[in-house]
């Protein structure tokens, strides 16, 4: 919510109310009739194509639920309704958001193709865009072939006007398979990069509203945890920041990418996804939109609660100071930090974001790019062993996980 001179008043969740489902189960249906229609008609068109799972993350998704006590049936094949087994059984959750998310990353990104391959995620043997709260090209040739139709293939379903006049197909509809085929690699990766160009706006704007926040200490929950840290997500703000692995306790920390944590190597301090902790902010870097926190604390057994701005003391302006020099960052991300419900369903399908945001965070691991004195004399301090993260290896942007998108 804006106030002001156009800043950023405050972060707020969008709320799902009866209206908006009323709403999005028109739109869904009527995406599924444009589909059935076209599918009959054996016209070349485009379909949004959602894939089942990725078979190189659904192991790992397997075992990280059997830690937290789930499981996911359907064998190397789940089908949407084991995935809703799992979901429902979050309902009642505290940590639902973090497991929500796990679930999408391991799905496919949904594209634009014309063969029809059905929408997973929907649960849709055929699923077209055929209307939504954003135009999309796809939506316009999804137009054009029902036009042609109306004009030229009346039927039970399909009744033209008496004053309608027939189209010939080389003026309303010229397309071949061929072309779909090129249309669907195009609008599919111009969606990608609309994503991330709203991504890159929404980052900014969230860097702008915590630049004046630098020191002040916030309570958050780990949603990520990757080879180069711990993205942290500011409880109640939505708000992401990265604690890079060079700030936390001078030891080599494991990654394990099946039970998402880091692991100490000496002290065995281990940091979990969805643990509850205590941070600093210590940079907003408005030009790279990206946001450094710092370990303040850990507590475990805590949920989710209320942020607590707390000003910076004396100790941690001079710190906030220190890390002025450094240079490790994590962008504030996006959309994905609303609840799940504020996105209309024709704009939840799950792909599209995906991309965008690994790209976006593809510089994230390099502490900023002005470099980092400390994290260089780290470097040349040991040499790491294979399969250890440590002070000294910058992998950032590697192992960033994805999430999730529209429909």
């Amino acid at each position: 919510m804006f106030g002001e001179n156009k800043k950023i008043r405050e972060i707020v969740p969008v709320e799902r109310n009866d209206a908006h489902r009323l709403i999005e189960e028109c739109m869904l249906c009527a995406n599924i009739a444009a589909a059935r229609l076209l599918e009959a008609a054996e016209l070349p068109a485009l379909y949004r194509i959602h894939e089942g799972p990725n078979p190189n993350k659904l192991e790992n998704l397997r075992e990280y639920l059997s830690e937290v006590g789930l499981y996911l049936p359907g064998g190397d094949k789940p089908a949407p309704q084991d995935y809703q087994h799992v979901l429902i059984q979050l309902v009642d959750r505290p940590d639902r958001h973090l497991l929500q998310t796990m679930l999408i990353r391991s799905m496919m990104q949904a594209v634009y193709q014309p063969e029809n391959l059905g929408h997973f995620g929907l649960g849709f043997p055929a699923y077209t865009h055929f209307t939504s709260p954003i135009r999309r090209y796809p939506d316009l040739l999804v137009h054009r072939g029902i036009r042609f139709l109306i004009r030229n293939k009346p039927g039970k379903h399909v009744i033209r006007e008496d004053d309608a006049k027939p189209l010939p197909k080389n003026r309303i509809y010229p397309y071949q398979l061929s072309d779909m085929v090129d249309f669907g690699v195009n609008c599919s990766a111009a969606e990608r990069r609309a994503d991330a160009a709203s991504y890159s706006v929404m980052d900014w704007l969230k860097c702008e509203y915590m630049k004046d926040r630098v020191g002040d200490e916030f309570t958050g929950t780990v949603s990520s945890v990757t080879s180069f840290g711990l993205f942290v997500e500011l409880n109640d703000i939505y708000i992401e920041g990265l604690v890079h692995i060079t700030e936390l306790s001078n030891d080599y920390y494991h990654f394990d990418p099946v039970r998402h944590c880091l692991e100490g190597e000496r002290t065995r301090n281990i940091y979990h996804l969805g643990d509850t902790v205590e941070v600093r902010i210590v940079r907003v870097d408005l030009d790279d939109k990206k946001i450094d926190l710092q370990m303040v604390g850990v507590m475990p057994g805590r949920k989710p609660g209320k942020h607590k701005a707390r000003k910076k003391s004396q100790g941690a302006k001079k710190s906030s100071n220190r890390s002025q020099s450094d240079a490790g960052n994590a962008a504030a991300k996006p959309s994905r930090k609303k609840k799940r419900g504020g996105k209309s369903a024709a704009n939840r399908d799950t792909g599209s974001g995906a991309a965008s945001k690994k790209a976006s965070k593809k510089t994230r691991g390099k502490k900023g790019g002005a470099g980092n004195p400390a994290h260089k004399k780290k470097a040349g301090a040991s040499k790491p062993k294979s399969g250890k993260n440590t002070p000294g290896k910058n992998t950032q942007g590697k192992n960033k996980p994805q999430g999730s998108s529209r429909r």
